[in-house]
């Protein structure tokens, strides 16, 4: 008999299957993943361009936590958000207020200063602009006898931040007396370099950090017709931005 039921046919129902995702499928979704990465990890690699790759490797240790935990990482300074760019702007600004506020006050020509020096922004930095012609000799590139009293906001601002400096002069044709210059191009020229100078021999800046722009009468803040013109016109901007922003 034992034979016989060793030998009959079992109709027992298979076991359930287990519940949830088969196994296979969560080994290829892995799978699929590491493809998608080494893909877009080729495509990254394939770019000439250093500072992009490092954009976008920052961009992924950033997501992943890894760029705070570094301070040293090379890619570090790529991980931003789009909104650092500004927030960064607008507390340099602040800063820069302050900085150069304090340098007034301290200076025995506060008045003077506080009437001609104004902190301004723009699309790609902070400014501190310097109107008229109170930097330099009328119709020359010379600097005025109180220019270091000008220069010392500037260069205490620019010891207290990593920023790096344009210098960015303007002036109309009222500004070529004497005839020391063929053209508002070769004075603002001129007289860029020579602020730029004086940046580096005064406050030991270095030259690495600085730029020099003459925009000659180009880049009016106000129109010719209004009788301030010849004041407005006539500046030494300090463009305070990040390196890497490109003018040209």
């Amino acid at each position: 008999m034992a034979d016989e039921d060793d030998d009959a046919p079992r109709d027992a129902p298979d076991p359930p299957a287990p519940l949830g995702v088969p196994e296979w499928m969560v080994t290829y979704g892995d799978m699929m993943t590491l493809l998608l990465c080494f893909f877009v990890l080729l495509f990254i690699m394939s770019k000439s361009e250093e500072e992009q790759y490092k954009a976008v490797v920052g961009s992924i240790q950033n997501a992943f936590g890894v760029a705070d935990s570094d301070p040293r990482s090379p890619f570090r300074s790529h991980a931003r958000t789009p909104d650092q760019h500004t927030q960064t702007l607008g507390q340099a600004e602040q800063e820069l207020m302050t900085t150069v506020q304090e340098a007034i006050m301290a200076s025995q020509d506060s008045q003077s200063l506080e009437q001609s020096m104004i902190v301004d922004t723009e699309n790609r930095g902070v400014v501190l602009r310097i109107y008229g012609d109170d930097l330099f000799v009328k119709g020359t590139a010379q600097l005025s006898k109180d220019a270091q009293a000008f220069l010392k906001p500037v260069i205490e601002a620019i010891n207290r931040h990593s920023f790096d400096v344009l210098v960015r002069t303007n002036v109309t044709q009222g500004s070529l007396a004497g005839n020391h210059y063929a053209s508002v191009w070769e004075l603002s020229a001129a007289r860029s370099g020579s602020a730029l100078q004086a940046l580096i021999t005064y406050g030991n800046v270095k030259p690495t950090r600085l730029k020099a722009m003459g925009t000659g009468d180009t880049d009016l803040r106000v129109p010719p017709t209004d009788p301030k013109s010849e004041y407005y016109n006539n500046r030494t901007d300090f463009v305070f931005y990040l390196p890497g922003t490109e003018f040209w």
